[in-house]
């Protein structure tokens, strides 16, 4: 693409808690680039994942106040962004199944769904510990907007369909992407001396 894209384009907002998280992101975006907007600090990476216009940003820190603040000079600067993602490593959630005994690595995706009296969004600030592997929720923050809720609801039935998943595939192209000193923190922990 030989200029910038239209700020305007931009329809969702993706939010990496950390630079090792923005790394991988901004290797999957096509027709990619740099933004600067006149009066906000924050450095945007603009791209294409498929049919959508991303704009991509890191928090300074982590926390739910800076990644508030990187949304807030989002919204202001790319005005039409409909949906927002916060995507990082394991999104506080670093087991799962029975026991916790499951570690999400590098490829495993997590997504929520509300199902029965949860809203989908497990909020960390609001429960109790029960003990160190069992929070208590005194409440749940809103849940995804229904046009996420409904690619949620098709990447299910895909799944149903047709088992299996192209995520292996996804990753091996993203690492041709990377530098050389760059693969070393997104090596395939599930299957030791591949690339």
């Amino acid at each position: 693409m030989t200029s910038p894209p239209d700020p305007a384009w931009c329809t969702v907002g993706w939010i990496a808690p950390m630079a090792l998280e923005l790394a991988p992101a901004i290797a999957i975006l096509e027709q990619r680039t740099n933004e600067y907007v006149p009066g906000d600090d924050t450095t945007y990476h603009v791209g294409k994942i498929g049919r959508h216009w991303v704009v991509m940003a890191v928090c300074p820190r982590i926390g739910t106040h800076p990644a508030a603040n990187v949304l807030t000079n989002m919204r202001r600067s790319f005005p039409n962004v409909k949906h927002v993602l916060v995507v990082g490593i394991a999104g506080g959630l670093p087991c799962y199944g029975p026991n916790l005994q499951e570690q999400i690595v590098l490829g495993d995706v997590v997504v929520s769904y509300p199902q029965w009296s949860e809203g989908g969004v497990a909020y960390y600030e609001f429960g109790a510990w029960a003990d160190e592997y069992e929070l208590t929720p005194s409440g749940h923050t809103l849940h995804p907007s229904s046009p996420l809720l409904t690619a949620v609801n098709n990447l299910r039935t895909n799944h149903m369909m047709a088992p299996g998943t192209y995520i292996p595939q996804f990753l091996r192209e993203l690492r041709k992407r990377l530098t050389k000193e760059e693969l070393p923190e997104f090596k395939d922990q599930r299957s030791p001396g591949q690339e």
